[in-house]
């Protein structure tokens, strides 16, 4: 996906795979079936596979905050923090 009229490249880091990857540059899915073992253990992965790509932004769609949920949100907002 290009921001609109930016010419900035976004990626898309998903849980599941409910979004429309032809509208954003790459997308990586945690889990294509829903499982938050599975997203977690693919977590840093997929965001070292956005990384490396010189992407201008990276969106994270939120999962939901409850077992291995809260510590997958945990480390989302730690890595989206500004210094």
């Amino acid at each position: 996906m290009e921001a609109e009229g930016t010419g900035k490249r976004i990626g898309l880091l998903q849980f599941d795979g409910t979004a429309n990857p032809q509208n954003y540059a790459a997308v990586e899915v945690l889990s294509s079936s829903g499982n938050l073992r599975e997203a977690a253990a693919n977590l840093f992965r997929a965001l070292r596979r956005l990384d490396a790509l010189s992407l201008d932004k990276i969106v994270a769609r939120p999962v939901r905050e409850e077992g291995l949920g809260r510590a997958i949100m945990d480390r989302l907002r730690r890595c989206s923090a500004r210094d």
